[in-house]
């Protein structure tokens, strides 16, 4: 199997887009994305998460296409970006991560007046102390 190089067809592609050529950039685009998106998915398991991780790199890159100088440079500034933009996905997972409660202990503060005026005022503590009583009076 012979590995064909797009490397010069990509740097022409680069020197149209930044100059404006909507359709070189798009082009580009197709040939860069199976190749990135392999690399985000290494990084990222989620499926629409690595569709939402290229979105940002391509809009990245985009916003940023006159700062690729020499054009050589292409391939390393875009992985550069989608790596970046992984890193900062997962950063966000990691920060909005569920807790279980059911792991760490819970501290609670329980206010004993509280619970003694509340257990004589709802119906369903008295129906109980009403039977408590009964018991003892019949034992």
């Amino acid at each position: 199997m012979q590995i064909v190089s797009n490397d010069g067809y990509e740097q022409q592609l680069l020197r149209d887009a930044q100059q404006g050529n909507i359709d070189a950039y798009e082009e580009l685009q197709q040939l860069l994305e199976p190749d990135i998106r392999r690399y985000v998915q290494r990084k990222i398991y989620d499926l629409y998460a690595v569709d939402d991780v290229l979105q940002e790199t391509f809009l990245a890159f985009y916003r940023n296409l006159h700062r690729i100088d020499p054009v050589e440079n292409l391939r390393p500034y875009i992985f550069r970006i989608a790596r970046n933009k992984s890193y900062d996905d997962l950063r966000k997972l990691e920060r909005n991560a569920d807790v279980s409660l059911d792991d760490d202990p819970v501290r609670m503060r329980v206010s004993f007046t509280e619970c003694t005026l509340r257990r004589h005022t709802h119906p369903i503590h008295r129906i109980l102390s009403w039977d408590a009583l009964r018991y003892r009076m019949m034992n």
